[in-house]
């Protein structure tokens, strides 16, 4: 059993990896990764409605908490405000989460009322800061028809290549960083290796768990107005 967490394999995800795996931002103190989007409307559809598994908690908010956990690991406490703040939204369609790590603190975000968005991710530590804006274009590039192999595929637009500002050496340095490639077919290649094999799926239903785990403990901690400890 594998689950379709498709978006360890974005671009941008994939980049932030490495920049944290290099250590070019030192210890972290801050981690903020932000999904919005514009949608003023309620659509007619399950995910809109008031039902178990629906809201952009359950929806967008998976995928942010699941590239926490392969980051960081598990959390200490959860913090989160969420609400329904489109007019006759029946769904959660706005959330913010804090995680808690010892010195650091994740900030996971979504909003359905954001024309101008900001940064797609945001980490600062004791070495520096980067910074990335847009999203991975893979999502797109398969509503249009196209497939994994297509010339350019998983390659970002330049102009969204992130920002790091970072000191090596004792000198201050600002680069561009370009953007790996994304690799959705990964995930697929990795379960066929999974199913030959019998070893670890590329997402075990143990870690898709850890993702309800958290989330549930947003939804209890958004209802009571607290912090909660991840159990």
């Amino acid at each position: 059993m594998s689950v379709y967490h498709n978006r360890r394999w974005d671009g941008d995800f994939l980049t932030v990896r490495s920049l944290l795996d290099a250590n070019l931002l030192g210890h972290l103190s801050t981690f903020e990764s932000h999904f919005d989007r514009f949608r003023p409307e309620v659509q007619q559809r399950w995910r809109e409605q008031d039902l178990p598994g629906s809201g952009i908690l359950y929806d967008l908010g998976s995928h942010l908490i699941d590239q926490a956990l392969c980051l960081f690991g598990k959390p200490q406490t959860v913090t989160a405000d969420l609400r329904a703040e489109r007019q006759d939204a029946a769904a959660t369609d706005y959330f913010h989460l804090m995680l808690g790590y010892d010195r650091l603190r994740v900030i996971l975000h979504s909003g359905s009322l954001v024309k101008h968005a900001g940064a797609r991710f945001a980490l600062h530590g004791d070495k520096g800061s980067f910074t990335k804006y847009g999203l991975d274009p893979q999502e797109n590039r398969l509503k249009q028809g196209e497939r994994p192999g297509a010339p350019d595929w998983g390659m970002d637009d330049p102009e969204r290549y992130g920002q790091l500002t970072t000191t090596i050496g004792g000198l201050s340095l600002q680069a561009v960083v370009e953007t790996m490639p994304g690799r959705y077919s990964d995930y697929y290649e990795e379960l066929a290796a999974s199913i030959r094999s019998g070893h670890k799926p590329p997402v075990s239903a143990e870690e898709a768990r850890a993702v309800i785990r958290v989330i549930e403990c947003a939804v209890l901690s958004g209802r009571e107005r607290r912090t909660v400890d991840f159990t």
